[in-house]
Order: C-alpha cells, then sequence, then structure tokens
C-alpha cells in the first residue's frame, strides 16, 4: 500500500516510436531504465535473418521504436538475463528464433525483483500482458 511519501508504483509499457527524443520515455519514471523485451540485439538478428533486404539503417530505424518498459535501473542492471555482458551471442540467437518466449523469459528473470520491489503481481502481469500486445501490434509477431 502506497502511502504519503511513497506513490503507488506503476509501469510504463512503451513503444519509443511514440516518444520523441528518448529521454521523454524516461522522465516519466525516474530512476529508471528503459528495458527492450527481447533486447534490440535479438530483434535485429531476428530481423536479419526474416528480412535480409533491409539495410542496416533500416534496421536501427525499426529498433528505435522496437516496444520496451520502463523498470528500476537496479533491477535492470542486476537482474535482467540480457544487460550488458549478460546478452551473449548465444542468448541473442536464442531470443531472436522466438520473440513470445523471449518476452516471456526476460520478464519472468526479473518479476522477483520487480516483486520485492513493491510491484504487485497484477501490475507485472498487466505490463506481461501489455508487452505481448504491442509486440503483436507493431507486428514482431
Amino acid at each position: 500500500m502506497p502511502t504519503e511519501n511513497q506513490p503507488e508504483r506503476t509501469f510504463i509499457v512503451l513503444s519509443l516510436k511514440h516518444t520523441r527524443p528518448r529521454h521523454k520515455a524516461i522522465t516519466l519514471w525516474r530512476p529508471n531504465d528503459i528495458d527492450h523485451m527481447p533486447s534490440q540485439r535479438a530483434l535485429a538478428a531476428f530481423l536479419n535473418a526474416s528480412y535480409p533486404q533491409l539495410s542496416e539503417r533500416q534496421i536501427q530505424a525499426i529498433l528505435r521504436k522496437a516496444p520496451s518498459i520502463a523498470i528500476p535501473r537496479k533491477i535492470h542492471q542486476k537482474y535482467s538475463e540480457t544487460y550488458g555482458g549478460r546478452n551473449t551471442k548465444v542468448q541473442q540467437a536464442k531470443d531472436a528464433s522466438d520473440l513470445r518466449s523471449a518476452v516471456d523469459t526476460n520478464l519472468n528473470a526479473i518479476k522477483p525483483y520487480l516483486l520485492d520491489e513493491g510491484f504487485t503481481e497484477d501490475q507485472v502481469e498487466s505490463a506481461h500482458s501489455d508487452l505481448h500486445n504491442l509486440h503483436q501490434q507493431e507486428g514482431w509477431y
């Protein structure tokens, strides 16, 4: 239950195509990171395999608009399975082969820490559903 000094925690699930510049997305809720689920590298691998005719410039333009979620920075950095050096080529290939499953495993990896941070089960599951809906709406799967 939020207190007067602690506002209720909410998620922001967004497509970055609706925010310009990108910084506007993260000013809504700080200190946060924008976490692409699946990672941008996995999405790039998917695009390269599925649409080999796309140029690198076209791929980068598409990736800048990929579905994302704003999560607390410390959770992103410490527990995301695709943050920094944890996003190996093997992980990227696995995620690129099944984007829907990648969203599930990426979010499930951080879910216990989101719950520990004060988010409710309903909030996490709603964000999970919103991520899937956004991927479907934008044609990722």
